[in-house]
């Protein structure tokens, strides 16, 4: 039925990965606390367009499955809307001839 997308988990991976690298960055730097605190938020905006890009990919590619799904969908309400329309119509005009036949 539904076909699980690895987008899911490459962005959970991006996330994850810069969660560490920024704790590790942190714990690990030689640097004074000014040129660190700069570099952290360098790798954060980077980081936060990493995953705006991969949450843009996500929503093409889902957008790309289920338009196959969406046009089949529209296609069925239109076919069944049409149906029920004449049955409709064919039940006023049943109607009508049977209530209102010999009346003028």
């Amino acid at each position: 039925m539904c076909q699980r997308n690895d987008s899911s988990g490459f962005l959970a991976g991006v996330l994850l990965g810069a969660a560490i690298g920024a704790a590790l960055g942190v714990l690990y730097a030689p640097e004074a606390g000014v040129k660190t605190r700069k570099k952290l938020k360098a790798a954060g905006e980077e980081t936060l367009e990493d995953v705006q890009d991969a949450v843009e990919e996500l929503r093409e590619k889902v957008m790309e499955t289920t338009e196959p799904t969406r046009e089949a969908i529209s296609q069925k309400v239109d076919e069944l809307s049409e149906e029920v329309k004449a049955k409709v119509k064919e039940e006023k005009e049943i109607l009508r001839k049977k209530y209102f036949s010999g009346v003028k």
